[in-house]
């Protein structure tokens, strides 16, 4: 009776070693090349648009990065625009007021079927002939979604803004090319 249980308990040991790792990488959402997860992301838009009240907010490159794991990632950012001989905050279009975004707060979750949601904070301020405003829009719960197996991401929502004469509202839409120590990550 000894001998069954000992092998009962050793079949069983050898069972749980096996089931734990398939377990746990069915929980990667974003891998490297290697197909390991990837904790810290980057994730670079070079098309993001900012629609307000004050007209479009063009942002030539919106730079995330993210720390985090099974689909679920935070971090900070930076954006800045080029135009002619400007390089340096965003611009306002047609207006051509200066947007310099001084933070960004992101966090984003995949669900690993090909969408998430993305919760983005940013502070920003308007530099015109003789007057600064300084800013806030929140975007909760903007739309993900993404092709599974590919490293690209597009995002889309509705910016609530706040601060004295700042737009009360927006939107917000981009595509993100993401990647893990400068290589392209799979996203599932």
């Amino acid at each position: 009776m000894f001998k069954k249980l000992t092998l009962l308990a050793l079949a069983l040991a050898a069972l749980a070693a096996f089931a734990v790792p398939a377990a746990a990488q069915a929980e990667e959402i974003v891998t490297d090349s290697l197909g390991n997860e990837a904790t810290h992301l980057e994730a670079v838009s070079e098309n993001t648009i900012y629609m307000t009240g004050l007209g479009t907010f063009d942002c030539d490159t919106v730079n995330l990065t993210l720390e985090g794991e099974t689909g679920h990632y935070s971090g900070s950012g930076t954006a800045e625009g080029h135009s002619g001989n400007h390089e340096g905050p965003c611009i306002s279009q047609p207006s051509g007021l200066q947007i310099d975004v001084t933070s960004i707060t992101a966090t984003l979750s995949l669900d690993g079927g090909g969408t998430g949601t993305a919760d983005i904070k940013y502070n920003y301020s308007f530099t015109g002939s003789g007057f600064t405003l300084s800013c806030k829009f929140v975007a909760a719960g903007a739309s993900v979604n993404y092709a599974p197996k590919s490293s690209e991401i597009s995002i889309n929502g509705t910016m609530v803004g706040s601060g004295s004469n700042c737009p009360p509202s927006g939107t917000i839409s981009g595509d993100f090319t993401v990647s893990s120590g400068g290589e392209e990550v799979v996203i599932h």
